[in-house]
């Protein structure tokens, strides 16, 4: 007899259910394993803009692009599943985020390869000196899908 570890929802014999939706826990299925846990700084200067679009008074200022990348270094050897959020002034959200109105934009995002996982922020804004940083958290799993 196979040993089994099976968690099943309130109301679910675990002993009789073959639905796998009414179970909380099966050791018949894999699960993802944490490799890693953290947080990064993605910093940079409002100097090094790479775009500028000039303003139209009365009603729209100067606007500088910048773009900021920050990586780290996972040693995995593959591409690992992983999940990234970016924290706001009063939120965090998982990314890839786009925000936008009719002046201002950004993107965050996070991706990987089979060394790092890269952390970029692009955005406007209306300054050109000063320094900006942003905050991510991740996850990355052992887990080898195959992506």
């Amino acid at each position: 007899m196979t040993q089994k570890i099976i968690i099943s929802k309130a109301g679910y014999n675990i002993l009789t259910e073959t639905n796998v939706n009414n179970l909380i826990f099966s050791s018949d299925y894999n699960t993802l394993k944490y490799a890693t846990t953290g947080t990064i700084n993605v910093t940079g200067n409002y100097a090094d803009y790479y775009h500028t679009v000039a303003a139209v008074p009365p009603f729209f200022p100067a606007t500088y692009w910048n773009r900021a990348e920050a990586t780290v270094a996972h040693g995995l050897g593959y591409t690992p599943y992983f999940s990234g959020y970016m924290e706001g002034t009063a939120f965090r959200a998982q990314t890839p985020i786009y925000f936008g109105d009719f002046i201002y934009s950004g993107y965050h995002s996070v991706y990987a390869d089979s060394n790092y996982l890269y952390f970029t922020a692009v955005f406007n804004a209306e300054y050109s000196t000063g320094t900006y940083s942003f905050t991510y958290y991740y996850r990355i799993f052992k887990n080898n899908t195959g992506l």
